[in-house]
């Protein structure tokens, strides 16, 4: 299964090994449960956007698919870029709150950092990042894999008021005081 398309899947998963892709017209295909984990490791966050990436721990991966669900009134997706493969095809209804993302490639990487997804802060908060089960997986050059999912919480600050370090109420207290002083030394 060199350079499989991970799509999306359907049933429940108990124990991580899935049947995948049974869906009209597709042939079923066993996930193999695999030692190792898919994370989402929160990154950096400023000017109104934050980063966030997908890493495995997992060895000789060649392929991915995650299915990554957000708050959709506290960030939205800007963008999904590779880090250690392509840039991957992306699919993203920030209206719902899910993004999905996939890429394969011919030969495999050892424990790669996969994407980096960019998101845009709507509002201050807190976000639970999480897999959709059934739709997050890895393949090597001839399996899929079933890894263990770790999530993460995203917190984000919307205080994009273009003063860095500012909330909106301390930016308008240092704009006032400056008036102040700027009123001050025309008298």
């Amino acid at each position: 299964m060199v350079g499989a398309a991970l799509g999306p899947v359907g049933g429940a998963v108990a124990d991580r090994t899935d049947t995948i892709g049974a869906a009209d017209g597709v042939a079923a295909v066993e996930a193999e449960q695999v030692d190792g984990t898919l994370s989402l490791v929160s990154g950096s966050s400023s000017d109104g956007s934050a980063t966030v990436t997908l890493e495995t721990d997992v060895e000789a991966v060649a392929g991915y698919q995650a299915n990554v669900t957000f708050d959709p009134d506290v960030v939205q997706v800007e963008s999904v870029s590779g880090v250690d493969m392509s840039d991957p095809v992306v699919n993203v209804d920030n209206e719902a709150g899910w993004v999905s993302f996939t890429q394969s490639q011919a030969t495999s990487t050892e424990a790669p950092t996969l994407a980096e997804i960019t998101f845009d802060v709507v509002e201050s908060g807190e976000t639970e990042l999480a897999f959709v089960a059934d739709d997050s997986l890895v393949n090597n050059e001839s399996t899929m894999l079933a890894p263990e999912l770790d999530g993460t919480t995203l917190e984000v600050d919307d205080s994009g008021d273009g003063l860095p370090g500012f909330g909106p109420l301390s930016a308008l207290a240092a704009v006032c005081a400056l008036l102040v002083a700027a009123s001050a030394r025309r008298d």
